[in-house]
């Protein structure tokens, strides 16, 4: 599903080449990403026998405790693009891998794809939007407090259990934008979820085992700031309006942080373009980068944010588009290419 709000930035010659797929970048991407957790949990094998032992020790454990759940919460850009089946060639490789990497970074595949095509169409609309639940119309800029809350990480963690447990019990209310035979889907898929955790700790408990904690869920909860900061810079703070030239930001930042985010800081390219490939984002930058957003920092987005120093016109980066539109203004047909 190819969500855009401009039809008019590339031909669709250029856009049928960008949407070609290769299973073989997207695996080599995939099995770079599982060696470097692989490696940083290795690395934490070794070093949990100096935690008690020396101050020194103890450092070293704790960083790369948190390396590895860097690593870990990282992974859910894979499952991002594989939820699209836009990564490998192959859709039963996209399917397989989505729902691999949805139970390891506890977001189930189905709740998520729904909840994410619905905020693609619909993005920065208070009305539809459900990465949009917890925000209030009018709302004043966070502060730094409120904004090192959410970075902790806490408050995305209790939602993921609490959409966990409700689906399990069939609690449909936090999914009621979704069609009934959604909602019998993502039920479904909760309680397999469920069902899956609970022999995962059953295991740990019969084995005498802490590993699922040291080497899974611990890091992944305790390191979730390190992936929250490219949720909140994508779209938090920007005007809340029709036009993903308008609404989503660019990322700039270095090779290996583009690499871990599998291009995902191409975020305004991406929704543009949301069959366009993550490996081949960079080539559609160089196409349309300059009538996009110019890009920041992460630093740069989060003092945007806390500012408020937002633009409410045209893009600031290369020539005058369309005004923005109301929400009110744009109908469902008008968005889906």
């Amino acid at each position: 599903m190819d969500y855009t709000h401009r039809a008019d930035l590339i031909t669709a010659q250029q856009l049928a080449m960008l949407r070609e797929r290769s299973n073989w970048r997207a695996g080599v991407h995939l099995l770079g990403h599982v060696l470097l957790i692989g490696s940083t949990a290795t690395a934490l094998h070794f070093s949990l026998p100096a935690l008690l032992h020396s101050f020194w020790g103890s450092v070293w454990c704790v960083l790369v405790f948190l390396l590895h759940g860097v690593a870990l919460n990282w992974l859910y850009a894979a499952q991002h693009e594989m939820m699209h089946h836009s990564a490998f060639r192959s859709a039963l490789l996209n399917e397989i891998g989505s729902r691999i990497t949805g139970f390891i970074v506890l977001f189930p595949r189905d709740l998520d794809r729904i909840a994410h095509f619905r905020h693609h169409r619909y993005t920065n609309d208070l009305q539809h939007d459900p990465e949009l639940s917890d925000v209030q119309p009018d709302a004043a800029p966070p502060s730094a407090a409120a904004l090192a809350w959410r970075l902790c990480g806490v408050m995305y963690w209790l939602r993921r259990v609490r959409y966990l447990f409700s689906l399990s019990a069939g609690d449909t209310t936090l999914v009621a934008f979704m069609t009934p035979a959604e909602r019998r889907c993502v039920v479904r898929e909760a309680r397999w979820h469920t069902l899956l955790y609970l022999a995962v700790a059953l295991a740990a408990v019969v084995a005498r085992s802490w590993a699922p904690l040291l080497y899974w869920i611990g890091p992944l909860l305790l390191a979730r700031g390190a992936h929250e900061i490219q949720n909140l810079c994508e779209h938090t703070g920007r005007p809340l309006v029709g036009d993903v030239l308008i609404n989503s930001r660019v990322i700039r930042t270095n090779v290996f942080m583009r690499w871990l985010g599998w291009n995902m800081q191409y975020h305004c390219h991406h929704h543009l373009f949301a069959a366009v490939p993550f490996y081949r984002l960079p080539e559609l930058d160089r196409l349309v980068g300059e009538r996009l957003p110019a890009p920041l920092t992460y630093g740069q987005a989060i003092a945007e944010i806390l500012h408020g120093a937002v633009p409410d016109g045209p893009v600031p980066n290369g020539p005058v588009l369309n005004e923005p539109a109301p929400y009110g203004a744009l109908d469902a047909g008008a968005r889906q290419r």
